[in-house]
C-alpha cells in the first residue's frame, strides 16, 4: 500500500534525497530522475512539465548546501515522520457489526479507521491506555486500563499473526522506552554522545574550511577580475598609443607634407618675383619708348607748327602779293575775274594749313600711350611656421607621512594571590543528583526549542511550496496517469482525491498528524469503545 504524500512535501523529501545521494548541487550532476524521487501521483496532479518539477527540486536542493550525507538523511526522516501515514501499518478488519475498518499499529498506539480514509483516526488508543491484547476464536480482544474491552477480526486469518506479533512487539517497545535505560543503553548514548560531538568538531571544521575555501574563491574570482579589468586597460592603453602613433604618422605626414607645399610655394614665389622683375624691365623699356615717342610727337608738333607759320607766312605774303598784283591790273582786266578764279587749282590758298591740323590729330596722343601699363602683384606672403610646444616639466610628488604617538596603557593590576592550606568540607553527593537533573532538564528543553524551530521552519518551507505550485493543479475531472478504465484505477484515483481534500482541510485549520491524533484521542477509552462498537 502507497502512503500519502502531500505535493509540496514530496518535492522537499526529493531535495533532501538528492543531498544526501549527490552532496551540494553543482552543474556536474546530471538531470534528477523524477520517477525515483516524485510520486506518480504527484506529478500527475499538476500541469507541469519535467524540467518545471526538477526546476523546483533543485531550488531547493541549493538550500540544503554544506549538509553532510548523514544529516541529509536526517532531515528526510525528520520530513518523513510528520506524514500522516508515516510509520503506521494498515490491516483490514470488521467490528462486531461487520464494517468495513482499517486498523493502524503505529508506535504511538492503535487507530481505526473507517472507508478510504488513511489520515484521520476514528477513534485513536495510545500504548498507554492498552493494558492487554488477545487472540481467541479468531478474534482479537483489547483490554483498556478502564476495563473496557474492544473485540475485532481480521478480514484475511493470514494476517492474524502479524497483527499479535506487530501489537505485541510495539508494545513491548513503548514500555521498554519509559523504563530506565541499562547500563549497556546509557554507555551507546554516551558514545552515540561522544561520536555526535565529534562530528560537530569535525562539522565545525569543514565548515570553517569550506567558509575559507569560498573566501578564497571570492578572493580569486576578484583578483582574476581585477586582473581582467588591468588587462582591458592595458590594452586600451596600447589602442591609445597606437592611435597617438598612428596620430603622429599623420602628423609627420602632413609635416612633410606642408614643407613640400612651402618650397613649392618658395618655388612659385621665386618664379614670380622673377616674373616680376621681368615684367618691370619690361615696363621700364615701354615707359622709355613711351617717353621716346612723347619727345619725338612733341618735335613733331613743333616742326609742324613752325611749318604752318612759315606757310602762314608764305601765304600772307603771296596774297599780299597777289593783291599788289591785283590792283596793278585791276585797271585792264575784268572786276569780276577775281571771283571767278578763286578757285581755280593753280592758284594758292590757306587749305594747307588746314591739312596739317588733321595730320596732326591723326596721330596717337601721349596721354593714351601713358594709360597702357601692366600691375603685377610684387611679394607673396609665407606661411609662418608655428613655434613647436614648450616641453611639460614634471614636478615630482612629495608623499608626507603622518607620525603617530603610541601612547603605553598602564600594566593590569596583577591578580590578587591567595593563601594555600585552606581546608574544604567534602562534595555532598545530592548536588551532583540536582546538577545531573538540572543538565537533563536544559537538553530536554534544548532538544524541545530545536524540535519547535524545526516544525516551524518545515511548515514554512510546505507553505512557501504550496503557493508555488498550487496555480498549476490541475482540474479533478482531469485523468491521472491514465489509470482510468481499471477498478484499481478508479479506487486510487478517488482515495488520493479524498486524501487530498482532507490535508487541504487539516492544513486550513492547523492541524497536523499529531493534532489528528490528539483530537482522536478525546473521551475516554469506555467512549471511544462504545463509539467503535457503534460504527
Amino acid at each position: 500500500m502507497n502512503l500519502y504524500c502531500s505535493p509540496e512535501a514530496s518535492v522537499l523529501l526529493a531535495s533532501f534525497a538528492v543531498q544526501a545521494m549527490h552532496g551540494d548541487c553543482t552543474e556536474e550532476v546530471g538531470p534528477i530522475d523524477l520517477d525515483k524521487h516524485l510520486p506518480k501521483s504527484v506529478i500527475d496532479q499538476y500541469d507541469m512539465s519535467a524540467d518545471m518539477w526538477r526546476d523546483r527540486i533543485k531550488r531547493w536542493w541549493s538550500r540544503n548546501a554544506g549538509q553532510s550525507r548523514e544529516e541529509a538523511e536526517l532531515e528526510y526522516l525528520r520530513v518523513a515522520q510528520d506524514l500522516e501515514m508515516y510509520g503506521i501499518l494498515y490491516y483490514p478488519i470488521c467490528n462486531n457489526k461487520e464494517t468495513d475498518l482499517h486498523l493502524g499499529i503505529s508506535a504511538q498506539g492503535l487507530g481505526i479507521y473507517k472507508g478510504v480514509n488513511r489520515i484521520t483516526p476514528r477513534p485513536f488508543f495510545s500504548w498507554s491506555e492498552i493494558k492487554n491484547i488477545q487472540f481467541k476464536s479468531r478474534k482479537f480482544h483489547m483490554k483498556t486500563v478502564d476495563k473496557s474491552t474492544i473485540s475485532f477480526r481480521s478480514r484475511e486469518t493470514s494476517i492474524d499473526s502479524s497483527i499479535l506479533d506487530l501489537c505485541i512487539g510495539t508494545h513491548n517497545l513503548y514500555l521498554r522506552r519509559r523504563q530506565p535505560d541499562t547500563l549497556e543503553v546509557q554507555q551507546m548514548r554516551s558514545q552515540a554522545k561522544e561520536d555526535k560531538q565529534r562530528r560537530s568538531v569535525e562539522q565545525a571544521k569543514i565548515a570553517l574550511e569550506r567558509k575559507e575555501r569560498q573566501q578564497m574563491e571570492k578572493e580569486c574570482k576578484e583578483l582574476k577580475q581585477q586582473v581582467e579589468l588591468m588587462t582591458m586597460e592595458l590594452m586600451k592603453a596600447q589602442e591609445s598609443v597606437r592611435k597617438a602613433e598612428e596620430a603622429n604618422d599623420q602628423l609627420a605626414e602632413k609635416a612633410r607634407h606642408s614643407e613640400h607645399e612651402t618650397l613649392m610655394l618658395y618655388k612659385q614665389k621665386s618664379e614670380v618675383e622673377a616674373e616680376c622683375n621681368r615684367l618691370s624691365m619690361n615696363n621700364m623699356k615701354s615707359e622709355e619708348a613711351l617717353l621716346r615717342m612723347e619727345r619725338k610727337a612733341r618735335e613733331a608738333e613743333i616742326l609742324a607748327k613752325q611749318m604752318s607759320m612759315s606757310l602762314a607766312d608764305v601765304s600772307l605774303d603771296a596774297n599780299r602779293k597777289m593783291t599788289q598784283y591785283s590792283s596793278q591790273t585791276a585797271l585792264v582786266i575784268d572786276p569780276n575775274w577775281h571771283q571767278q578764279h578763286q578757285g581755280h587749282p593753280g592758284m594758292p590758298s590757306t587749305g594747307s594749313y588746314h591739312q596739317l591740323q588733321s595730320l596732326e590729330h591723326s596721330h596717337p596722343s601721349s596721354q593714351q600711350m601713358m594709360s597702357r601699363s601692366l600691375n603685377m602683384p610684387s611679394t607673396f606672403s609665407s606661411p609662418i611656421p608655428s613655434n613647436p610646444p614648450p616641453n611639460l616639466q614634471n614636478t615630482p610628488l612629495q608623499n608626507s607621512q603622518n607620525s603617530q604617538n603610541i601612547q603605553n596603557s598602564q600594566n593590569p593590576k596583577a591578580p590578587p594571590t591567595y593563601g594555600s592550606g585552606l581546608i574544604f568540607p567534602p562534595p555532598d553527593p545530592s548536588i551532583n543528583q540536582i546538577f545531573e537533573q538540572q543538565t537533563i532538564l536544559m537538553e530536554l528543553e534544548k532538544s524541545r526549542n530545536e524540535y519547535e524551530k524545526r516544525a516551524r521552519i518545515f511548515k514554512e518551507h510546505l507553505e512557501e511550496l504550496r503557493g508555488d505550485i498550487d496555480g498549476l493543479k490541475r482540474d479533478e475531472n482531469m485523468t491521472v496517469g491514465g489509470q482510468n478504465g481499471t477498478q484499481n484505477g478508479t479506487q486510487t484515483i478517488q482515495q488520493h482525491r479524498e486524501h487530498d481534500a482532507i490535508h487541504a482541510q487539516n492544513v486550513a485549520q492547523g492541524f497536523d498528524k499529531f493534532t489528528t491524533m490528539r483530537m482522536s484521542m478525546r473521551g475516554t477509552p469506555r467512549q471511544r469503545a462504545q463509539a467503535f462498537d457503534g460504527m
